[in-house]
């Protein structure tokens, strides 16, 4: 199995996408994923599940929101909105995002070499 390493991981509230509420969700965030759990213990399937490599860029976005500490991430053809519970955390949580939108992941990439010689 697997092992997955987690770059960050808290409590976010996240806008559901049809009603428009607040939720707050367990947020983990992995070199491939954004994932929102109901709970810490992430016994529950994720409510939502983002591919980073899918993900075009994260942005401040208190104006758009009027909740403070929010931010958005634009993922192929919708936006989803976070809000923190403080500034630092909202900074530390687009800075991580944005890094891994613009560091691709790449895993079991491997060199060919020709062997020409006639030996």
């Amino acid at each position: 199995m697997e092992t997955i390493e987690f770059i960050h991981t808290g409590w976010l509230y996240k806008q559901s996408r049809h009603v428009k509420r607040w939720r707050r969700r367990y947020t983990v965030l992995t070199e491939t994923h954004i994932m929102t759990f109901n709970s810490a213990a992430m016994t529950d399937t994720p409510t939502e599940l983002l591919l980073i490599k899918n993900c075009k860029n994260v942005k401040s976005a208190e104006k758009v929101t009027n909740a403070p500490y929010s931010f958005s991430v634009e993922h192929e053809r919708s936006l989803f909105f976070f809000y923190c519970e403080s500034s630092d955390e909202k900074q530390k949580w687009m800075e991580l995002i944005n890094k891994g939108i613009k560091t691709p992941i790449i895993r079991n990439v491997r060199k060919y070499t020709e062997d020409t010689s006639d030996e």
